[in-house]
């Protein structure tokens, strides 16, 4: 398992759209990714030094894109985005949340590959399983998760969208704009 460290998230608005830049620190390198939210952009590795900190050199690295504009985005400022899929009451607990962490993976890996945020919890409720997100757009999270679940085949009776309360969210997919219990 690749664990992170340091991590620097900055987005700024143009006329092709929201744009990203991303630093951080896995094991032996700091990586850097930019783009346009909901696409995966680019990628550069740096090999770590000894001579410097990677909080250090993320820190010296963010300066030109906050030079340029970019501004971080804090957690609470992000929309709320919701996954709800009924929980098939045939299956073990077990085999439920080997599902379900299955899901978390894959939104995990397309919402931060694509500029976009990462998963901020599940929880089981009334038959369903929900996967909480916060994101930084949720119409980009739904077109960047959808393609990769259904290559799975794991996007049957999946509902997401905008979540307005503890109780309710706006759809966004497989219809859009309906308030949807959760």
């Amino acid at each position: 398992m690749v664990k992170y460290g340091v991590v620097i998230q900055l987005y700024k608005t143009t006329a092709e759209g929201i744009r990203y830049w991303q630093g951080w620190d896995e094991e032996s390198v700091i990586v850097i990714h930019w783009g346009i939210l909901g696409t995966q952009g680019e990628v550069k590795e740096i090999a770590k030094k000894a001579s410097y900190s990677a909080t250090e050199f993320l820190r010296k690295a963010s300066q030109r894109p906050r030079d340029a504009g970019y501004q971080s985005i804090v957690t609470a400022d992000r929309e709320d985005f919701v996954l709800l899929y009924p929980t098939d009451e045939r299956k073990s607990m077990r085999q439920q949340g080997i599902k379900r962490a299955r899901i978390e993976a894959i939104v995990e890996k397309a919402l931060g590959w694509t500029g976009n945020g990462s998963t901020d919890g599940y929880d089981f409720k009334r038959g369903n399983t929900r996967i909480f997100c916060k994101v930084i757009n949720s119409q980009i999270a739904a077109g960047s998760i959808i393609p990769e679940l259904r290559a799975e085949n794991l996007a049957n009776g999946l509902i997401c969208g905008q979540r307005q309360s503890a109780k309710s969210m706006i759809s966004i997919w497989p219809t859009s704009g309906e308030k949807t219990s959760i």
